[in-house]
């Protein structure tokens, strides 16, 4: 099912200068372990670059599971190798603990993974009628939305649960580590804050509360039946932004409330990928494959305290 079009967070041309400066500087001695390749979008009307994860030792005709995975604000389609994490999930993987799948890892720019207010970049389309069919094409990737996931952090965790709830039917699950949930009057705050970088480009003025209701995960998640079969969970670290605490447990609560199922997880840590990296695949076993990894399980250098409350 596909709704309607934006809500929430930021751009600005001086913010996506700095980042680039940052990012290029980043991008040399990185070990690739992904392999990356480039396509002309017409939903962003741009060349843009993706990566795809493919399990060591993967025959490449057996069929596998697709994990869309969402970077966050100021981080690219290199993030999982920039970080190491891509190392992580080839030790997941040959250890057992997580069942072999590809990952897609796109560029999603300063974008929060929307389509824009002002009509010129759609990436919530980029992202599904663009880069996913065109994964199908490339790869043996297994059929039905039982087989598609995504999951994001920081930026990417909004925009992962703003693309599932457009499209609840055609994933299995969606993830959100550390990201900004808010609901509506929180989300006109946002755009107020950030309104002098030229954030109502991509959420629209603050005016139009009726379109921030109607494109908003509370207004989505509203009852038990609002997403279908759709596996749902989210969470702040420990020691993460208040805003981002305060608004994944603000829609926890709203969830209980309205026995919407759903998976809440609490992790030690800060809003960044030393965290990160040692939680995201605990989260993808559970989304894959409904195991949850005792702690006690983890290797040595992946050791994380959480708690994972299934409601």
């Amino acid at each position: 099912m596909n709704r309607s079009c934006s809500t929430h967070p930021f751009a600005g041309r001086a913010v996506l200068c700095f980042v680039l400066v940052v990012l290029v500087a980043g991008c040399f001695g990185i070990h690739r372990r992904l392999s990356y390749h480039e396509t002309y979008s017409r939903s962003v009307v741009d060349t843009m670059n993706y990566g795809v994860y493919t399990p060591t030792g993967w025959d490449g005709k057996t069929p596998l599971p697709l994990v869309v995975f969402l970077h966050g604000g100021g981080d690219d389609e290199l993030c999982f190798d920039r970080h190491k994490a891509s190392e992580i999930l080839d030790l997941w993987i040959s250890k057992g603990l997580l069942p072999p799948f590809i990952m897609l890892v796109p560029n999603g720019d300063m974008s929060f993974w929307v389509n824009w207010y002002d009509g010129t970049r759609r990436y919530r389309d980029y992202v599904m009628f663009e880069l996913i069919p065109k994964i199908r094409n490339d790869y043996p990737v297994l059929p039905g939305s039982e087989n598609l996931h995504i999951m994001g952090v920081s930026m990417g965790g909004f925009g992962a649960m703003h693309i599932a709830m457009n499209h609840y039917d055609e994933f299995a699950s969606v993830s959100a580590l550390s990201g900004l949930l808010f609901d509506p009057d929180q989300s006109v705050d946002f755009i107020k804050r950030w309104r002098k970088l030229g954030i109502e480009r991509i959420f629209g003025p603050t005016t139009d509360r009726a379109r921030i209701e109607q494109d908003n995960i509370y207004t989505w998640l509203s009852g038990p039946d609002a997403c279908g079969q759709l596996k749902i969970l989210f969470g702040p670290a420990s020691e993460d932004r208040a805003d981002v605490i305060d608004s994944n447990r603000r829609l926890h609560e709203h969830l209980r409330a309205r026995n919407v199922p759903h998976a809440f997880v609490t992790f030690e840590g800060k809003h960044n990928w030393s965290t990160w990296g040692r939680l995201y695949p605990v989260v993808l076993a559970y989304q894959l494959s409904g195991r949850q990894i005792p702690i006690e399980e983890l290797p040595p250098h992946q050791k994380i305290m959480f708690d994972l409350g299934i409601f």
